[in-house]
């Protein structure tokens, strides 16, 4: 499955300049404005809701001259160069490089989880973009094990990567016949043993030559045989990680922040200086923002303004699956669910229906249509898209992400539809609802449910995410927030045995409301690592856990695993010993004087 983008932006410019998706200026653009975020849509390319005309570009993708936007996708990771006025503009440069090219070792994502990806970390959220090469997998959460994909997005250089586009490239690493690949900051290394940590996977480049000295901190990208060998290290540009840019040259940057301190936060891992003037105050680790800096005489990115990205959920987004309603292009509106919900260009309308285009646009919506949304309630209580995709008629199901609550023992949510299919439960239906809405919500406040109905609008299912307590009494009963758990209730594959092993633990756990069926289920498991000599059993602070094929870890290390209900590993975190330390580099990036004894 191939999903097709654009943005409305690309309607509207098109219709009232005349644009047809390349510049007509026959001389190369002076580049004097740089931004590097995610492609938003075509009709040229947009980026932070500007659309740059890129018919004198020069467009490179991981290195490679490329003719024009052909080989660009929506939701990857671009650094533009060229100039903009209001929300227009001209590239003279674009340059794509994945962050990730390479061998997925487990999907978490349906426990949620994460994707790990040659030891690192993909997590992915509503404005993730996926395209697929292979017709049977449409899905993100259907990726196999041994499946290859290619990564974009928000990384913090030490094995996290927030993707916002992810190609399944192959179904099995052995029908991928190139070589994989992987970006990060060298940790930990050990040069007599010439290993160290990239993320959470470990490099031994003892059989590979190199023309740099590996150094902790530095910013390498390793290739990788099928058998996940090394066959290639090579410095990123300096060996510094980030964002680069002239001194006194001023960059726009979109990503996700990864810490804050008083006087500096990171932008996907890059250091941002805060000056007296610009208060963050608002933001945490975790935000989607778009900043504007100016580099400092000493090559640091100083902040002048943070905004908060569109995308960034502040807990007002929601779902909604349904046929629309109305359509009004000239306004930039779709009416759907009974809500009116404005488009604007920093949005992505996606076209996953039949013969799918790539420049599909809001005009293009008709009465009747089904999209699949993710929308925002603003302050003022009017709605605005997040994202925006057109699905097959065949494949749909009404559902919405809302609230529920029990007014004097009915159940209701102030949605028609829903409510309709609420009250057409029957007792057993409604009294194993409000039971565990009574077990899980805070007492007074509503619940959070994403409700589905089927095409002759009866209700499937009313999922709930939350987190919970398991318990085990002394007669053996297991129980989630005092709710007696069964066999029935479980995944396929989960016993009973794999819950009571979670006794006073925290789980988050996604339910079906109607029939108390259990879907996925994650828990967190944190300490030191510790591995029988004789054995091998791997203990995280007393527990056993058992590793995915090619995850390794070593005895002292302190992780963080995710595990889901059977005990799966479905995200892992390595915590660097130069992190805990503050360890400098031991060697500066910029040298290339390779050390005695590297290489073959």
């Amino acid at each position: 499955m191939k999903f097709k983008y654009t943005s409305l932006y690309a309607a509207i410019l098109t219709a009232s300049l005349g644009m047809v998706g390349c510049s007509s200026s026959s001389s190369p653009t002076a580049a004097d404005s740089s931004v590097t975020g995610r492609i938003t849509g075509f009709g040229s390319v947009f980026v932070d809701g500007v659309e740059y005309e890129t018919g004198t570009a020069t467009v490179t993708k991981d290195g490679v001259p490329v003719s024009g936007d052909a080989d660009l996708k929506v939701g990857m990771i671009i650094t533009l160069k060229g100039s903009a006025s209001g929300n227009t503009g001209e590239a003279a440069t674009i340059e794509f490089n994945d962050d990730l090219e390479g061998l997925v070792q487990v999907n978490g994502l349906a426990s949620g989880g994460s994707l790990i990806v040659m030891g690192q970390n993909v997590s992915v959220d509503a404005n993730t973009n996926f395209e697929s090469n292979d017709p049977a997998i449409t899905t993100v959460e259907d990726i196999p094990a041994n499946a290859v994909v290619e990564v974009s997005g928000y990384p913090d250089g030490t094995g996290n990567i927030l993707a916002t586009y992810i190609e399944l490239k192959a179904s099995d690493v052995a029908d991928y016949g190139d070589e994989m690949e992987t970006k990060g900051v060298i940790a930990d290394i050990d040069t007599t043993a010439q290993t160290f940590m990239l993320g959470n996977i470990a490099v031994d480049y003892s059989s590979v030559s190199l023309d740099f000295v590996p150094a902790n901190d530095m910013f390498v990208e390793v290739k990788f045989n099928a058998d996940l060998t090394v066959s290639k290290i090579e410095l990123e540009g300096d060996g510094k990680y980030g964002v680069k840019g002239e001194v006194g040259e001023d960059l726009d940057i979109e990503g996700m922040i990864t810490n804050i301190t008083a006087t500096t936060f990171e932008l996907n891992g890059q250091t941002i200086q805060i000056p007296d003037g610009v208060d963050i105050t608002q933001y945490a680790a975790g935000d989607l923002v778009n900043i504007e800096v100016s580099v400092d005489a000493n090559g640091d990115l100083v902040a002048k303004k943070v905004e908060e990205d569109e995308a960034n959920d502040d807990g007002s987004h929601f779902e909604i699956e349904a046929q629309v309603d109305a359509v009004n292009a000239a306004e930039g509106t779709i009416t759907i669910d009974g809500k009116t919900i404005s488009i604007d260009s920093f949005n992505t309308i996606m076209d996953d229906n039949t013969d799918a285009e790539k420049y599909f646009n809001i005009a293009d919506i008709v009465e009747g249509d089904w999209l699949d949304m993710k929308v925002a309630e603003n302050a003022d209580g009017t709605f605005s898209a997040v994202k925006v995709e057109r699905i097959n008629a065949s494949d749909a199901r009404e559902k919405v992400e809302l609230s529920i609550r029990i007014e004097n023992g009915v159940l209701t949510t102030g949605d028609q539809a829903i409510d309709t299919a609420l009250g057409g439960l029957s007792p057993d239906a409604v009294l194993q609802a409000t039971s565990l809405i009574n077990s899980f919500a805070n007492q007074g406040e509503d619940f959070e449910v994403k409700a589905m109905l089927d095409a002759n609008g009866d209700l499937q299912s009313l999922m709930v995410e939350v987190e919970a307590a398991i318990a085990v009494d002394s007669a053996g009963t297991v129980t989630i927030n005092g709710v007696e758990v069964t066999l029935e209730m479980l995944p396929a594959g989960v016993s009973l045995d794999d819950i009571a092993a979670r006794d006073g633990q925290q789980v988050e756990v996604k339910m079906d409301l109607l029939t108390g069926t259990i879907s996925a289920m994650k828990s967190e498991l944190s300490g030191l690592v510790a591995i029988d000599a004789t054995t091998g059993e791997v203990t995280v602070n007393g527990t056993a856990v058992t590793l995915p094929a090619g995850l390794t870890l070593e005895d002292g290390q302190n992780v963080k695993l995710e595990l889901d209900a059977a005990g799966n590993v479905i995200s892992m975190d390595i915590e660097h010993q130069s992190e805990m330390d503050g360890a400098d580099s031991e060697q500066d990036p910029g040298s290339t004087t390779p050390e005695a004894g590297t290489g073959v």
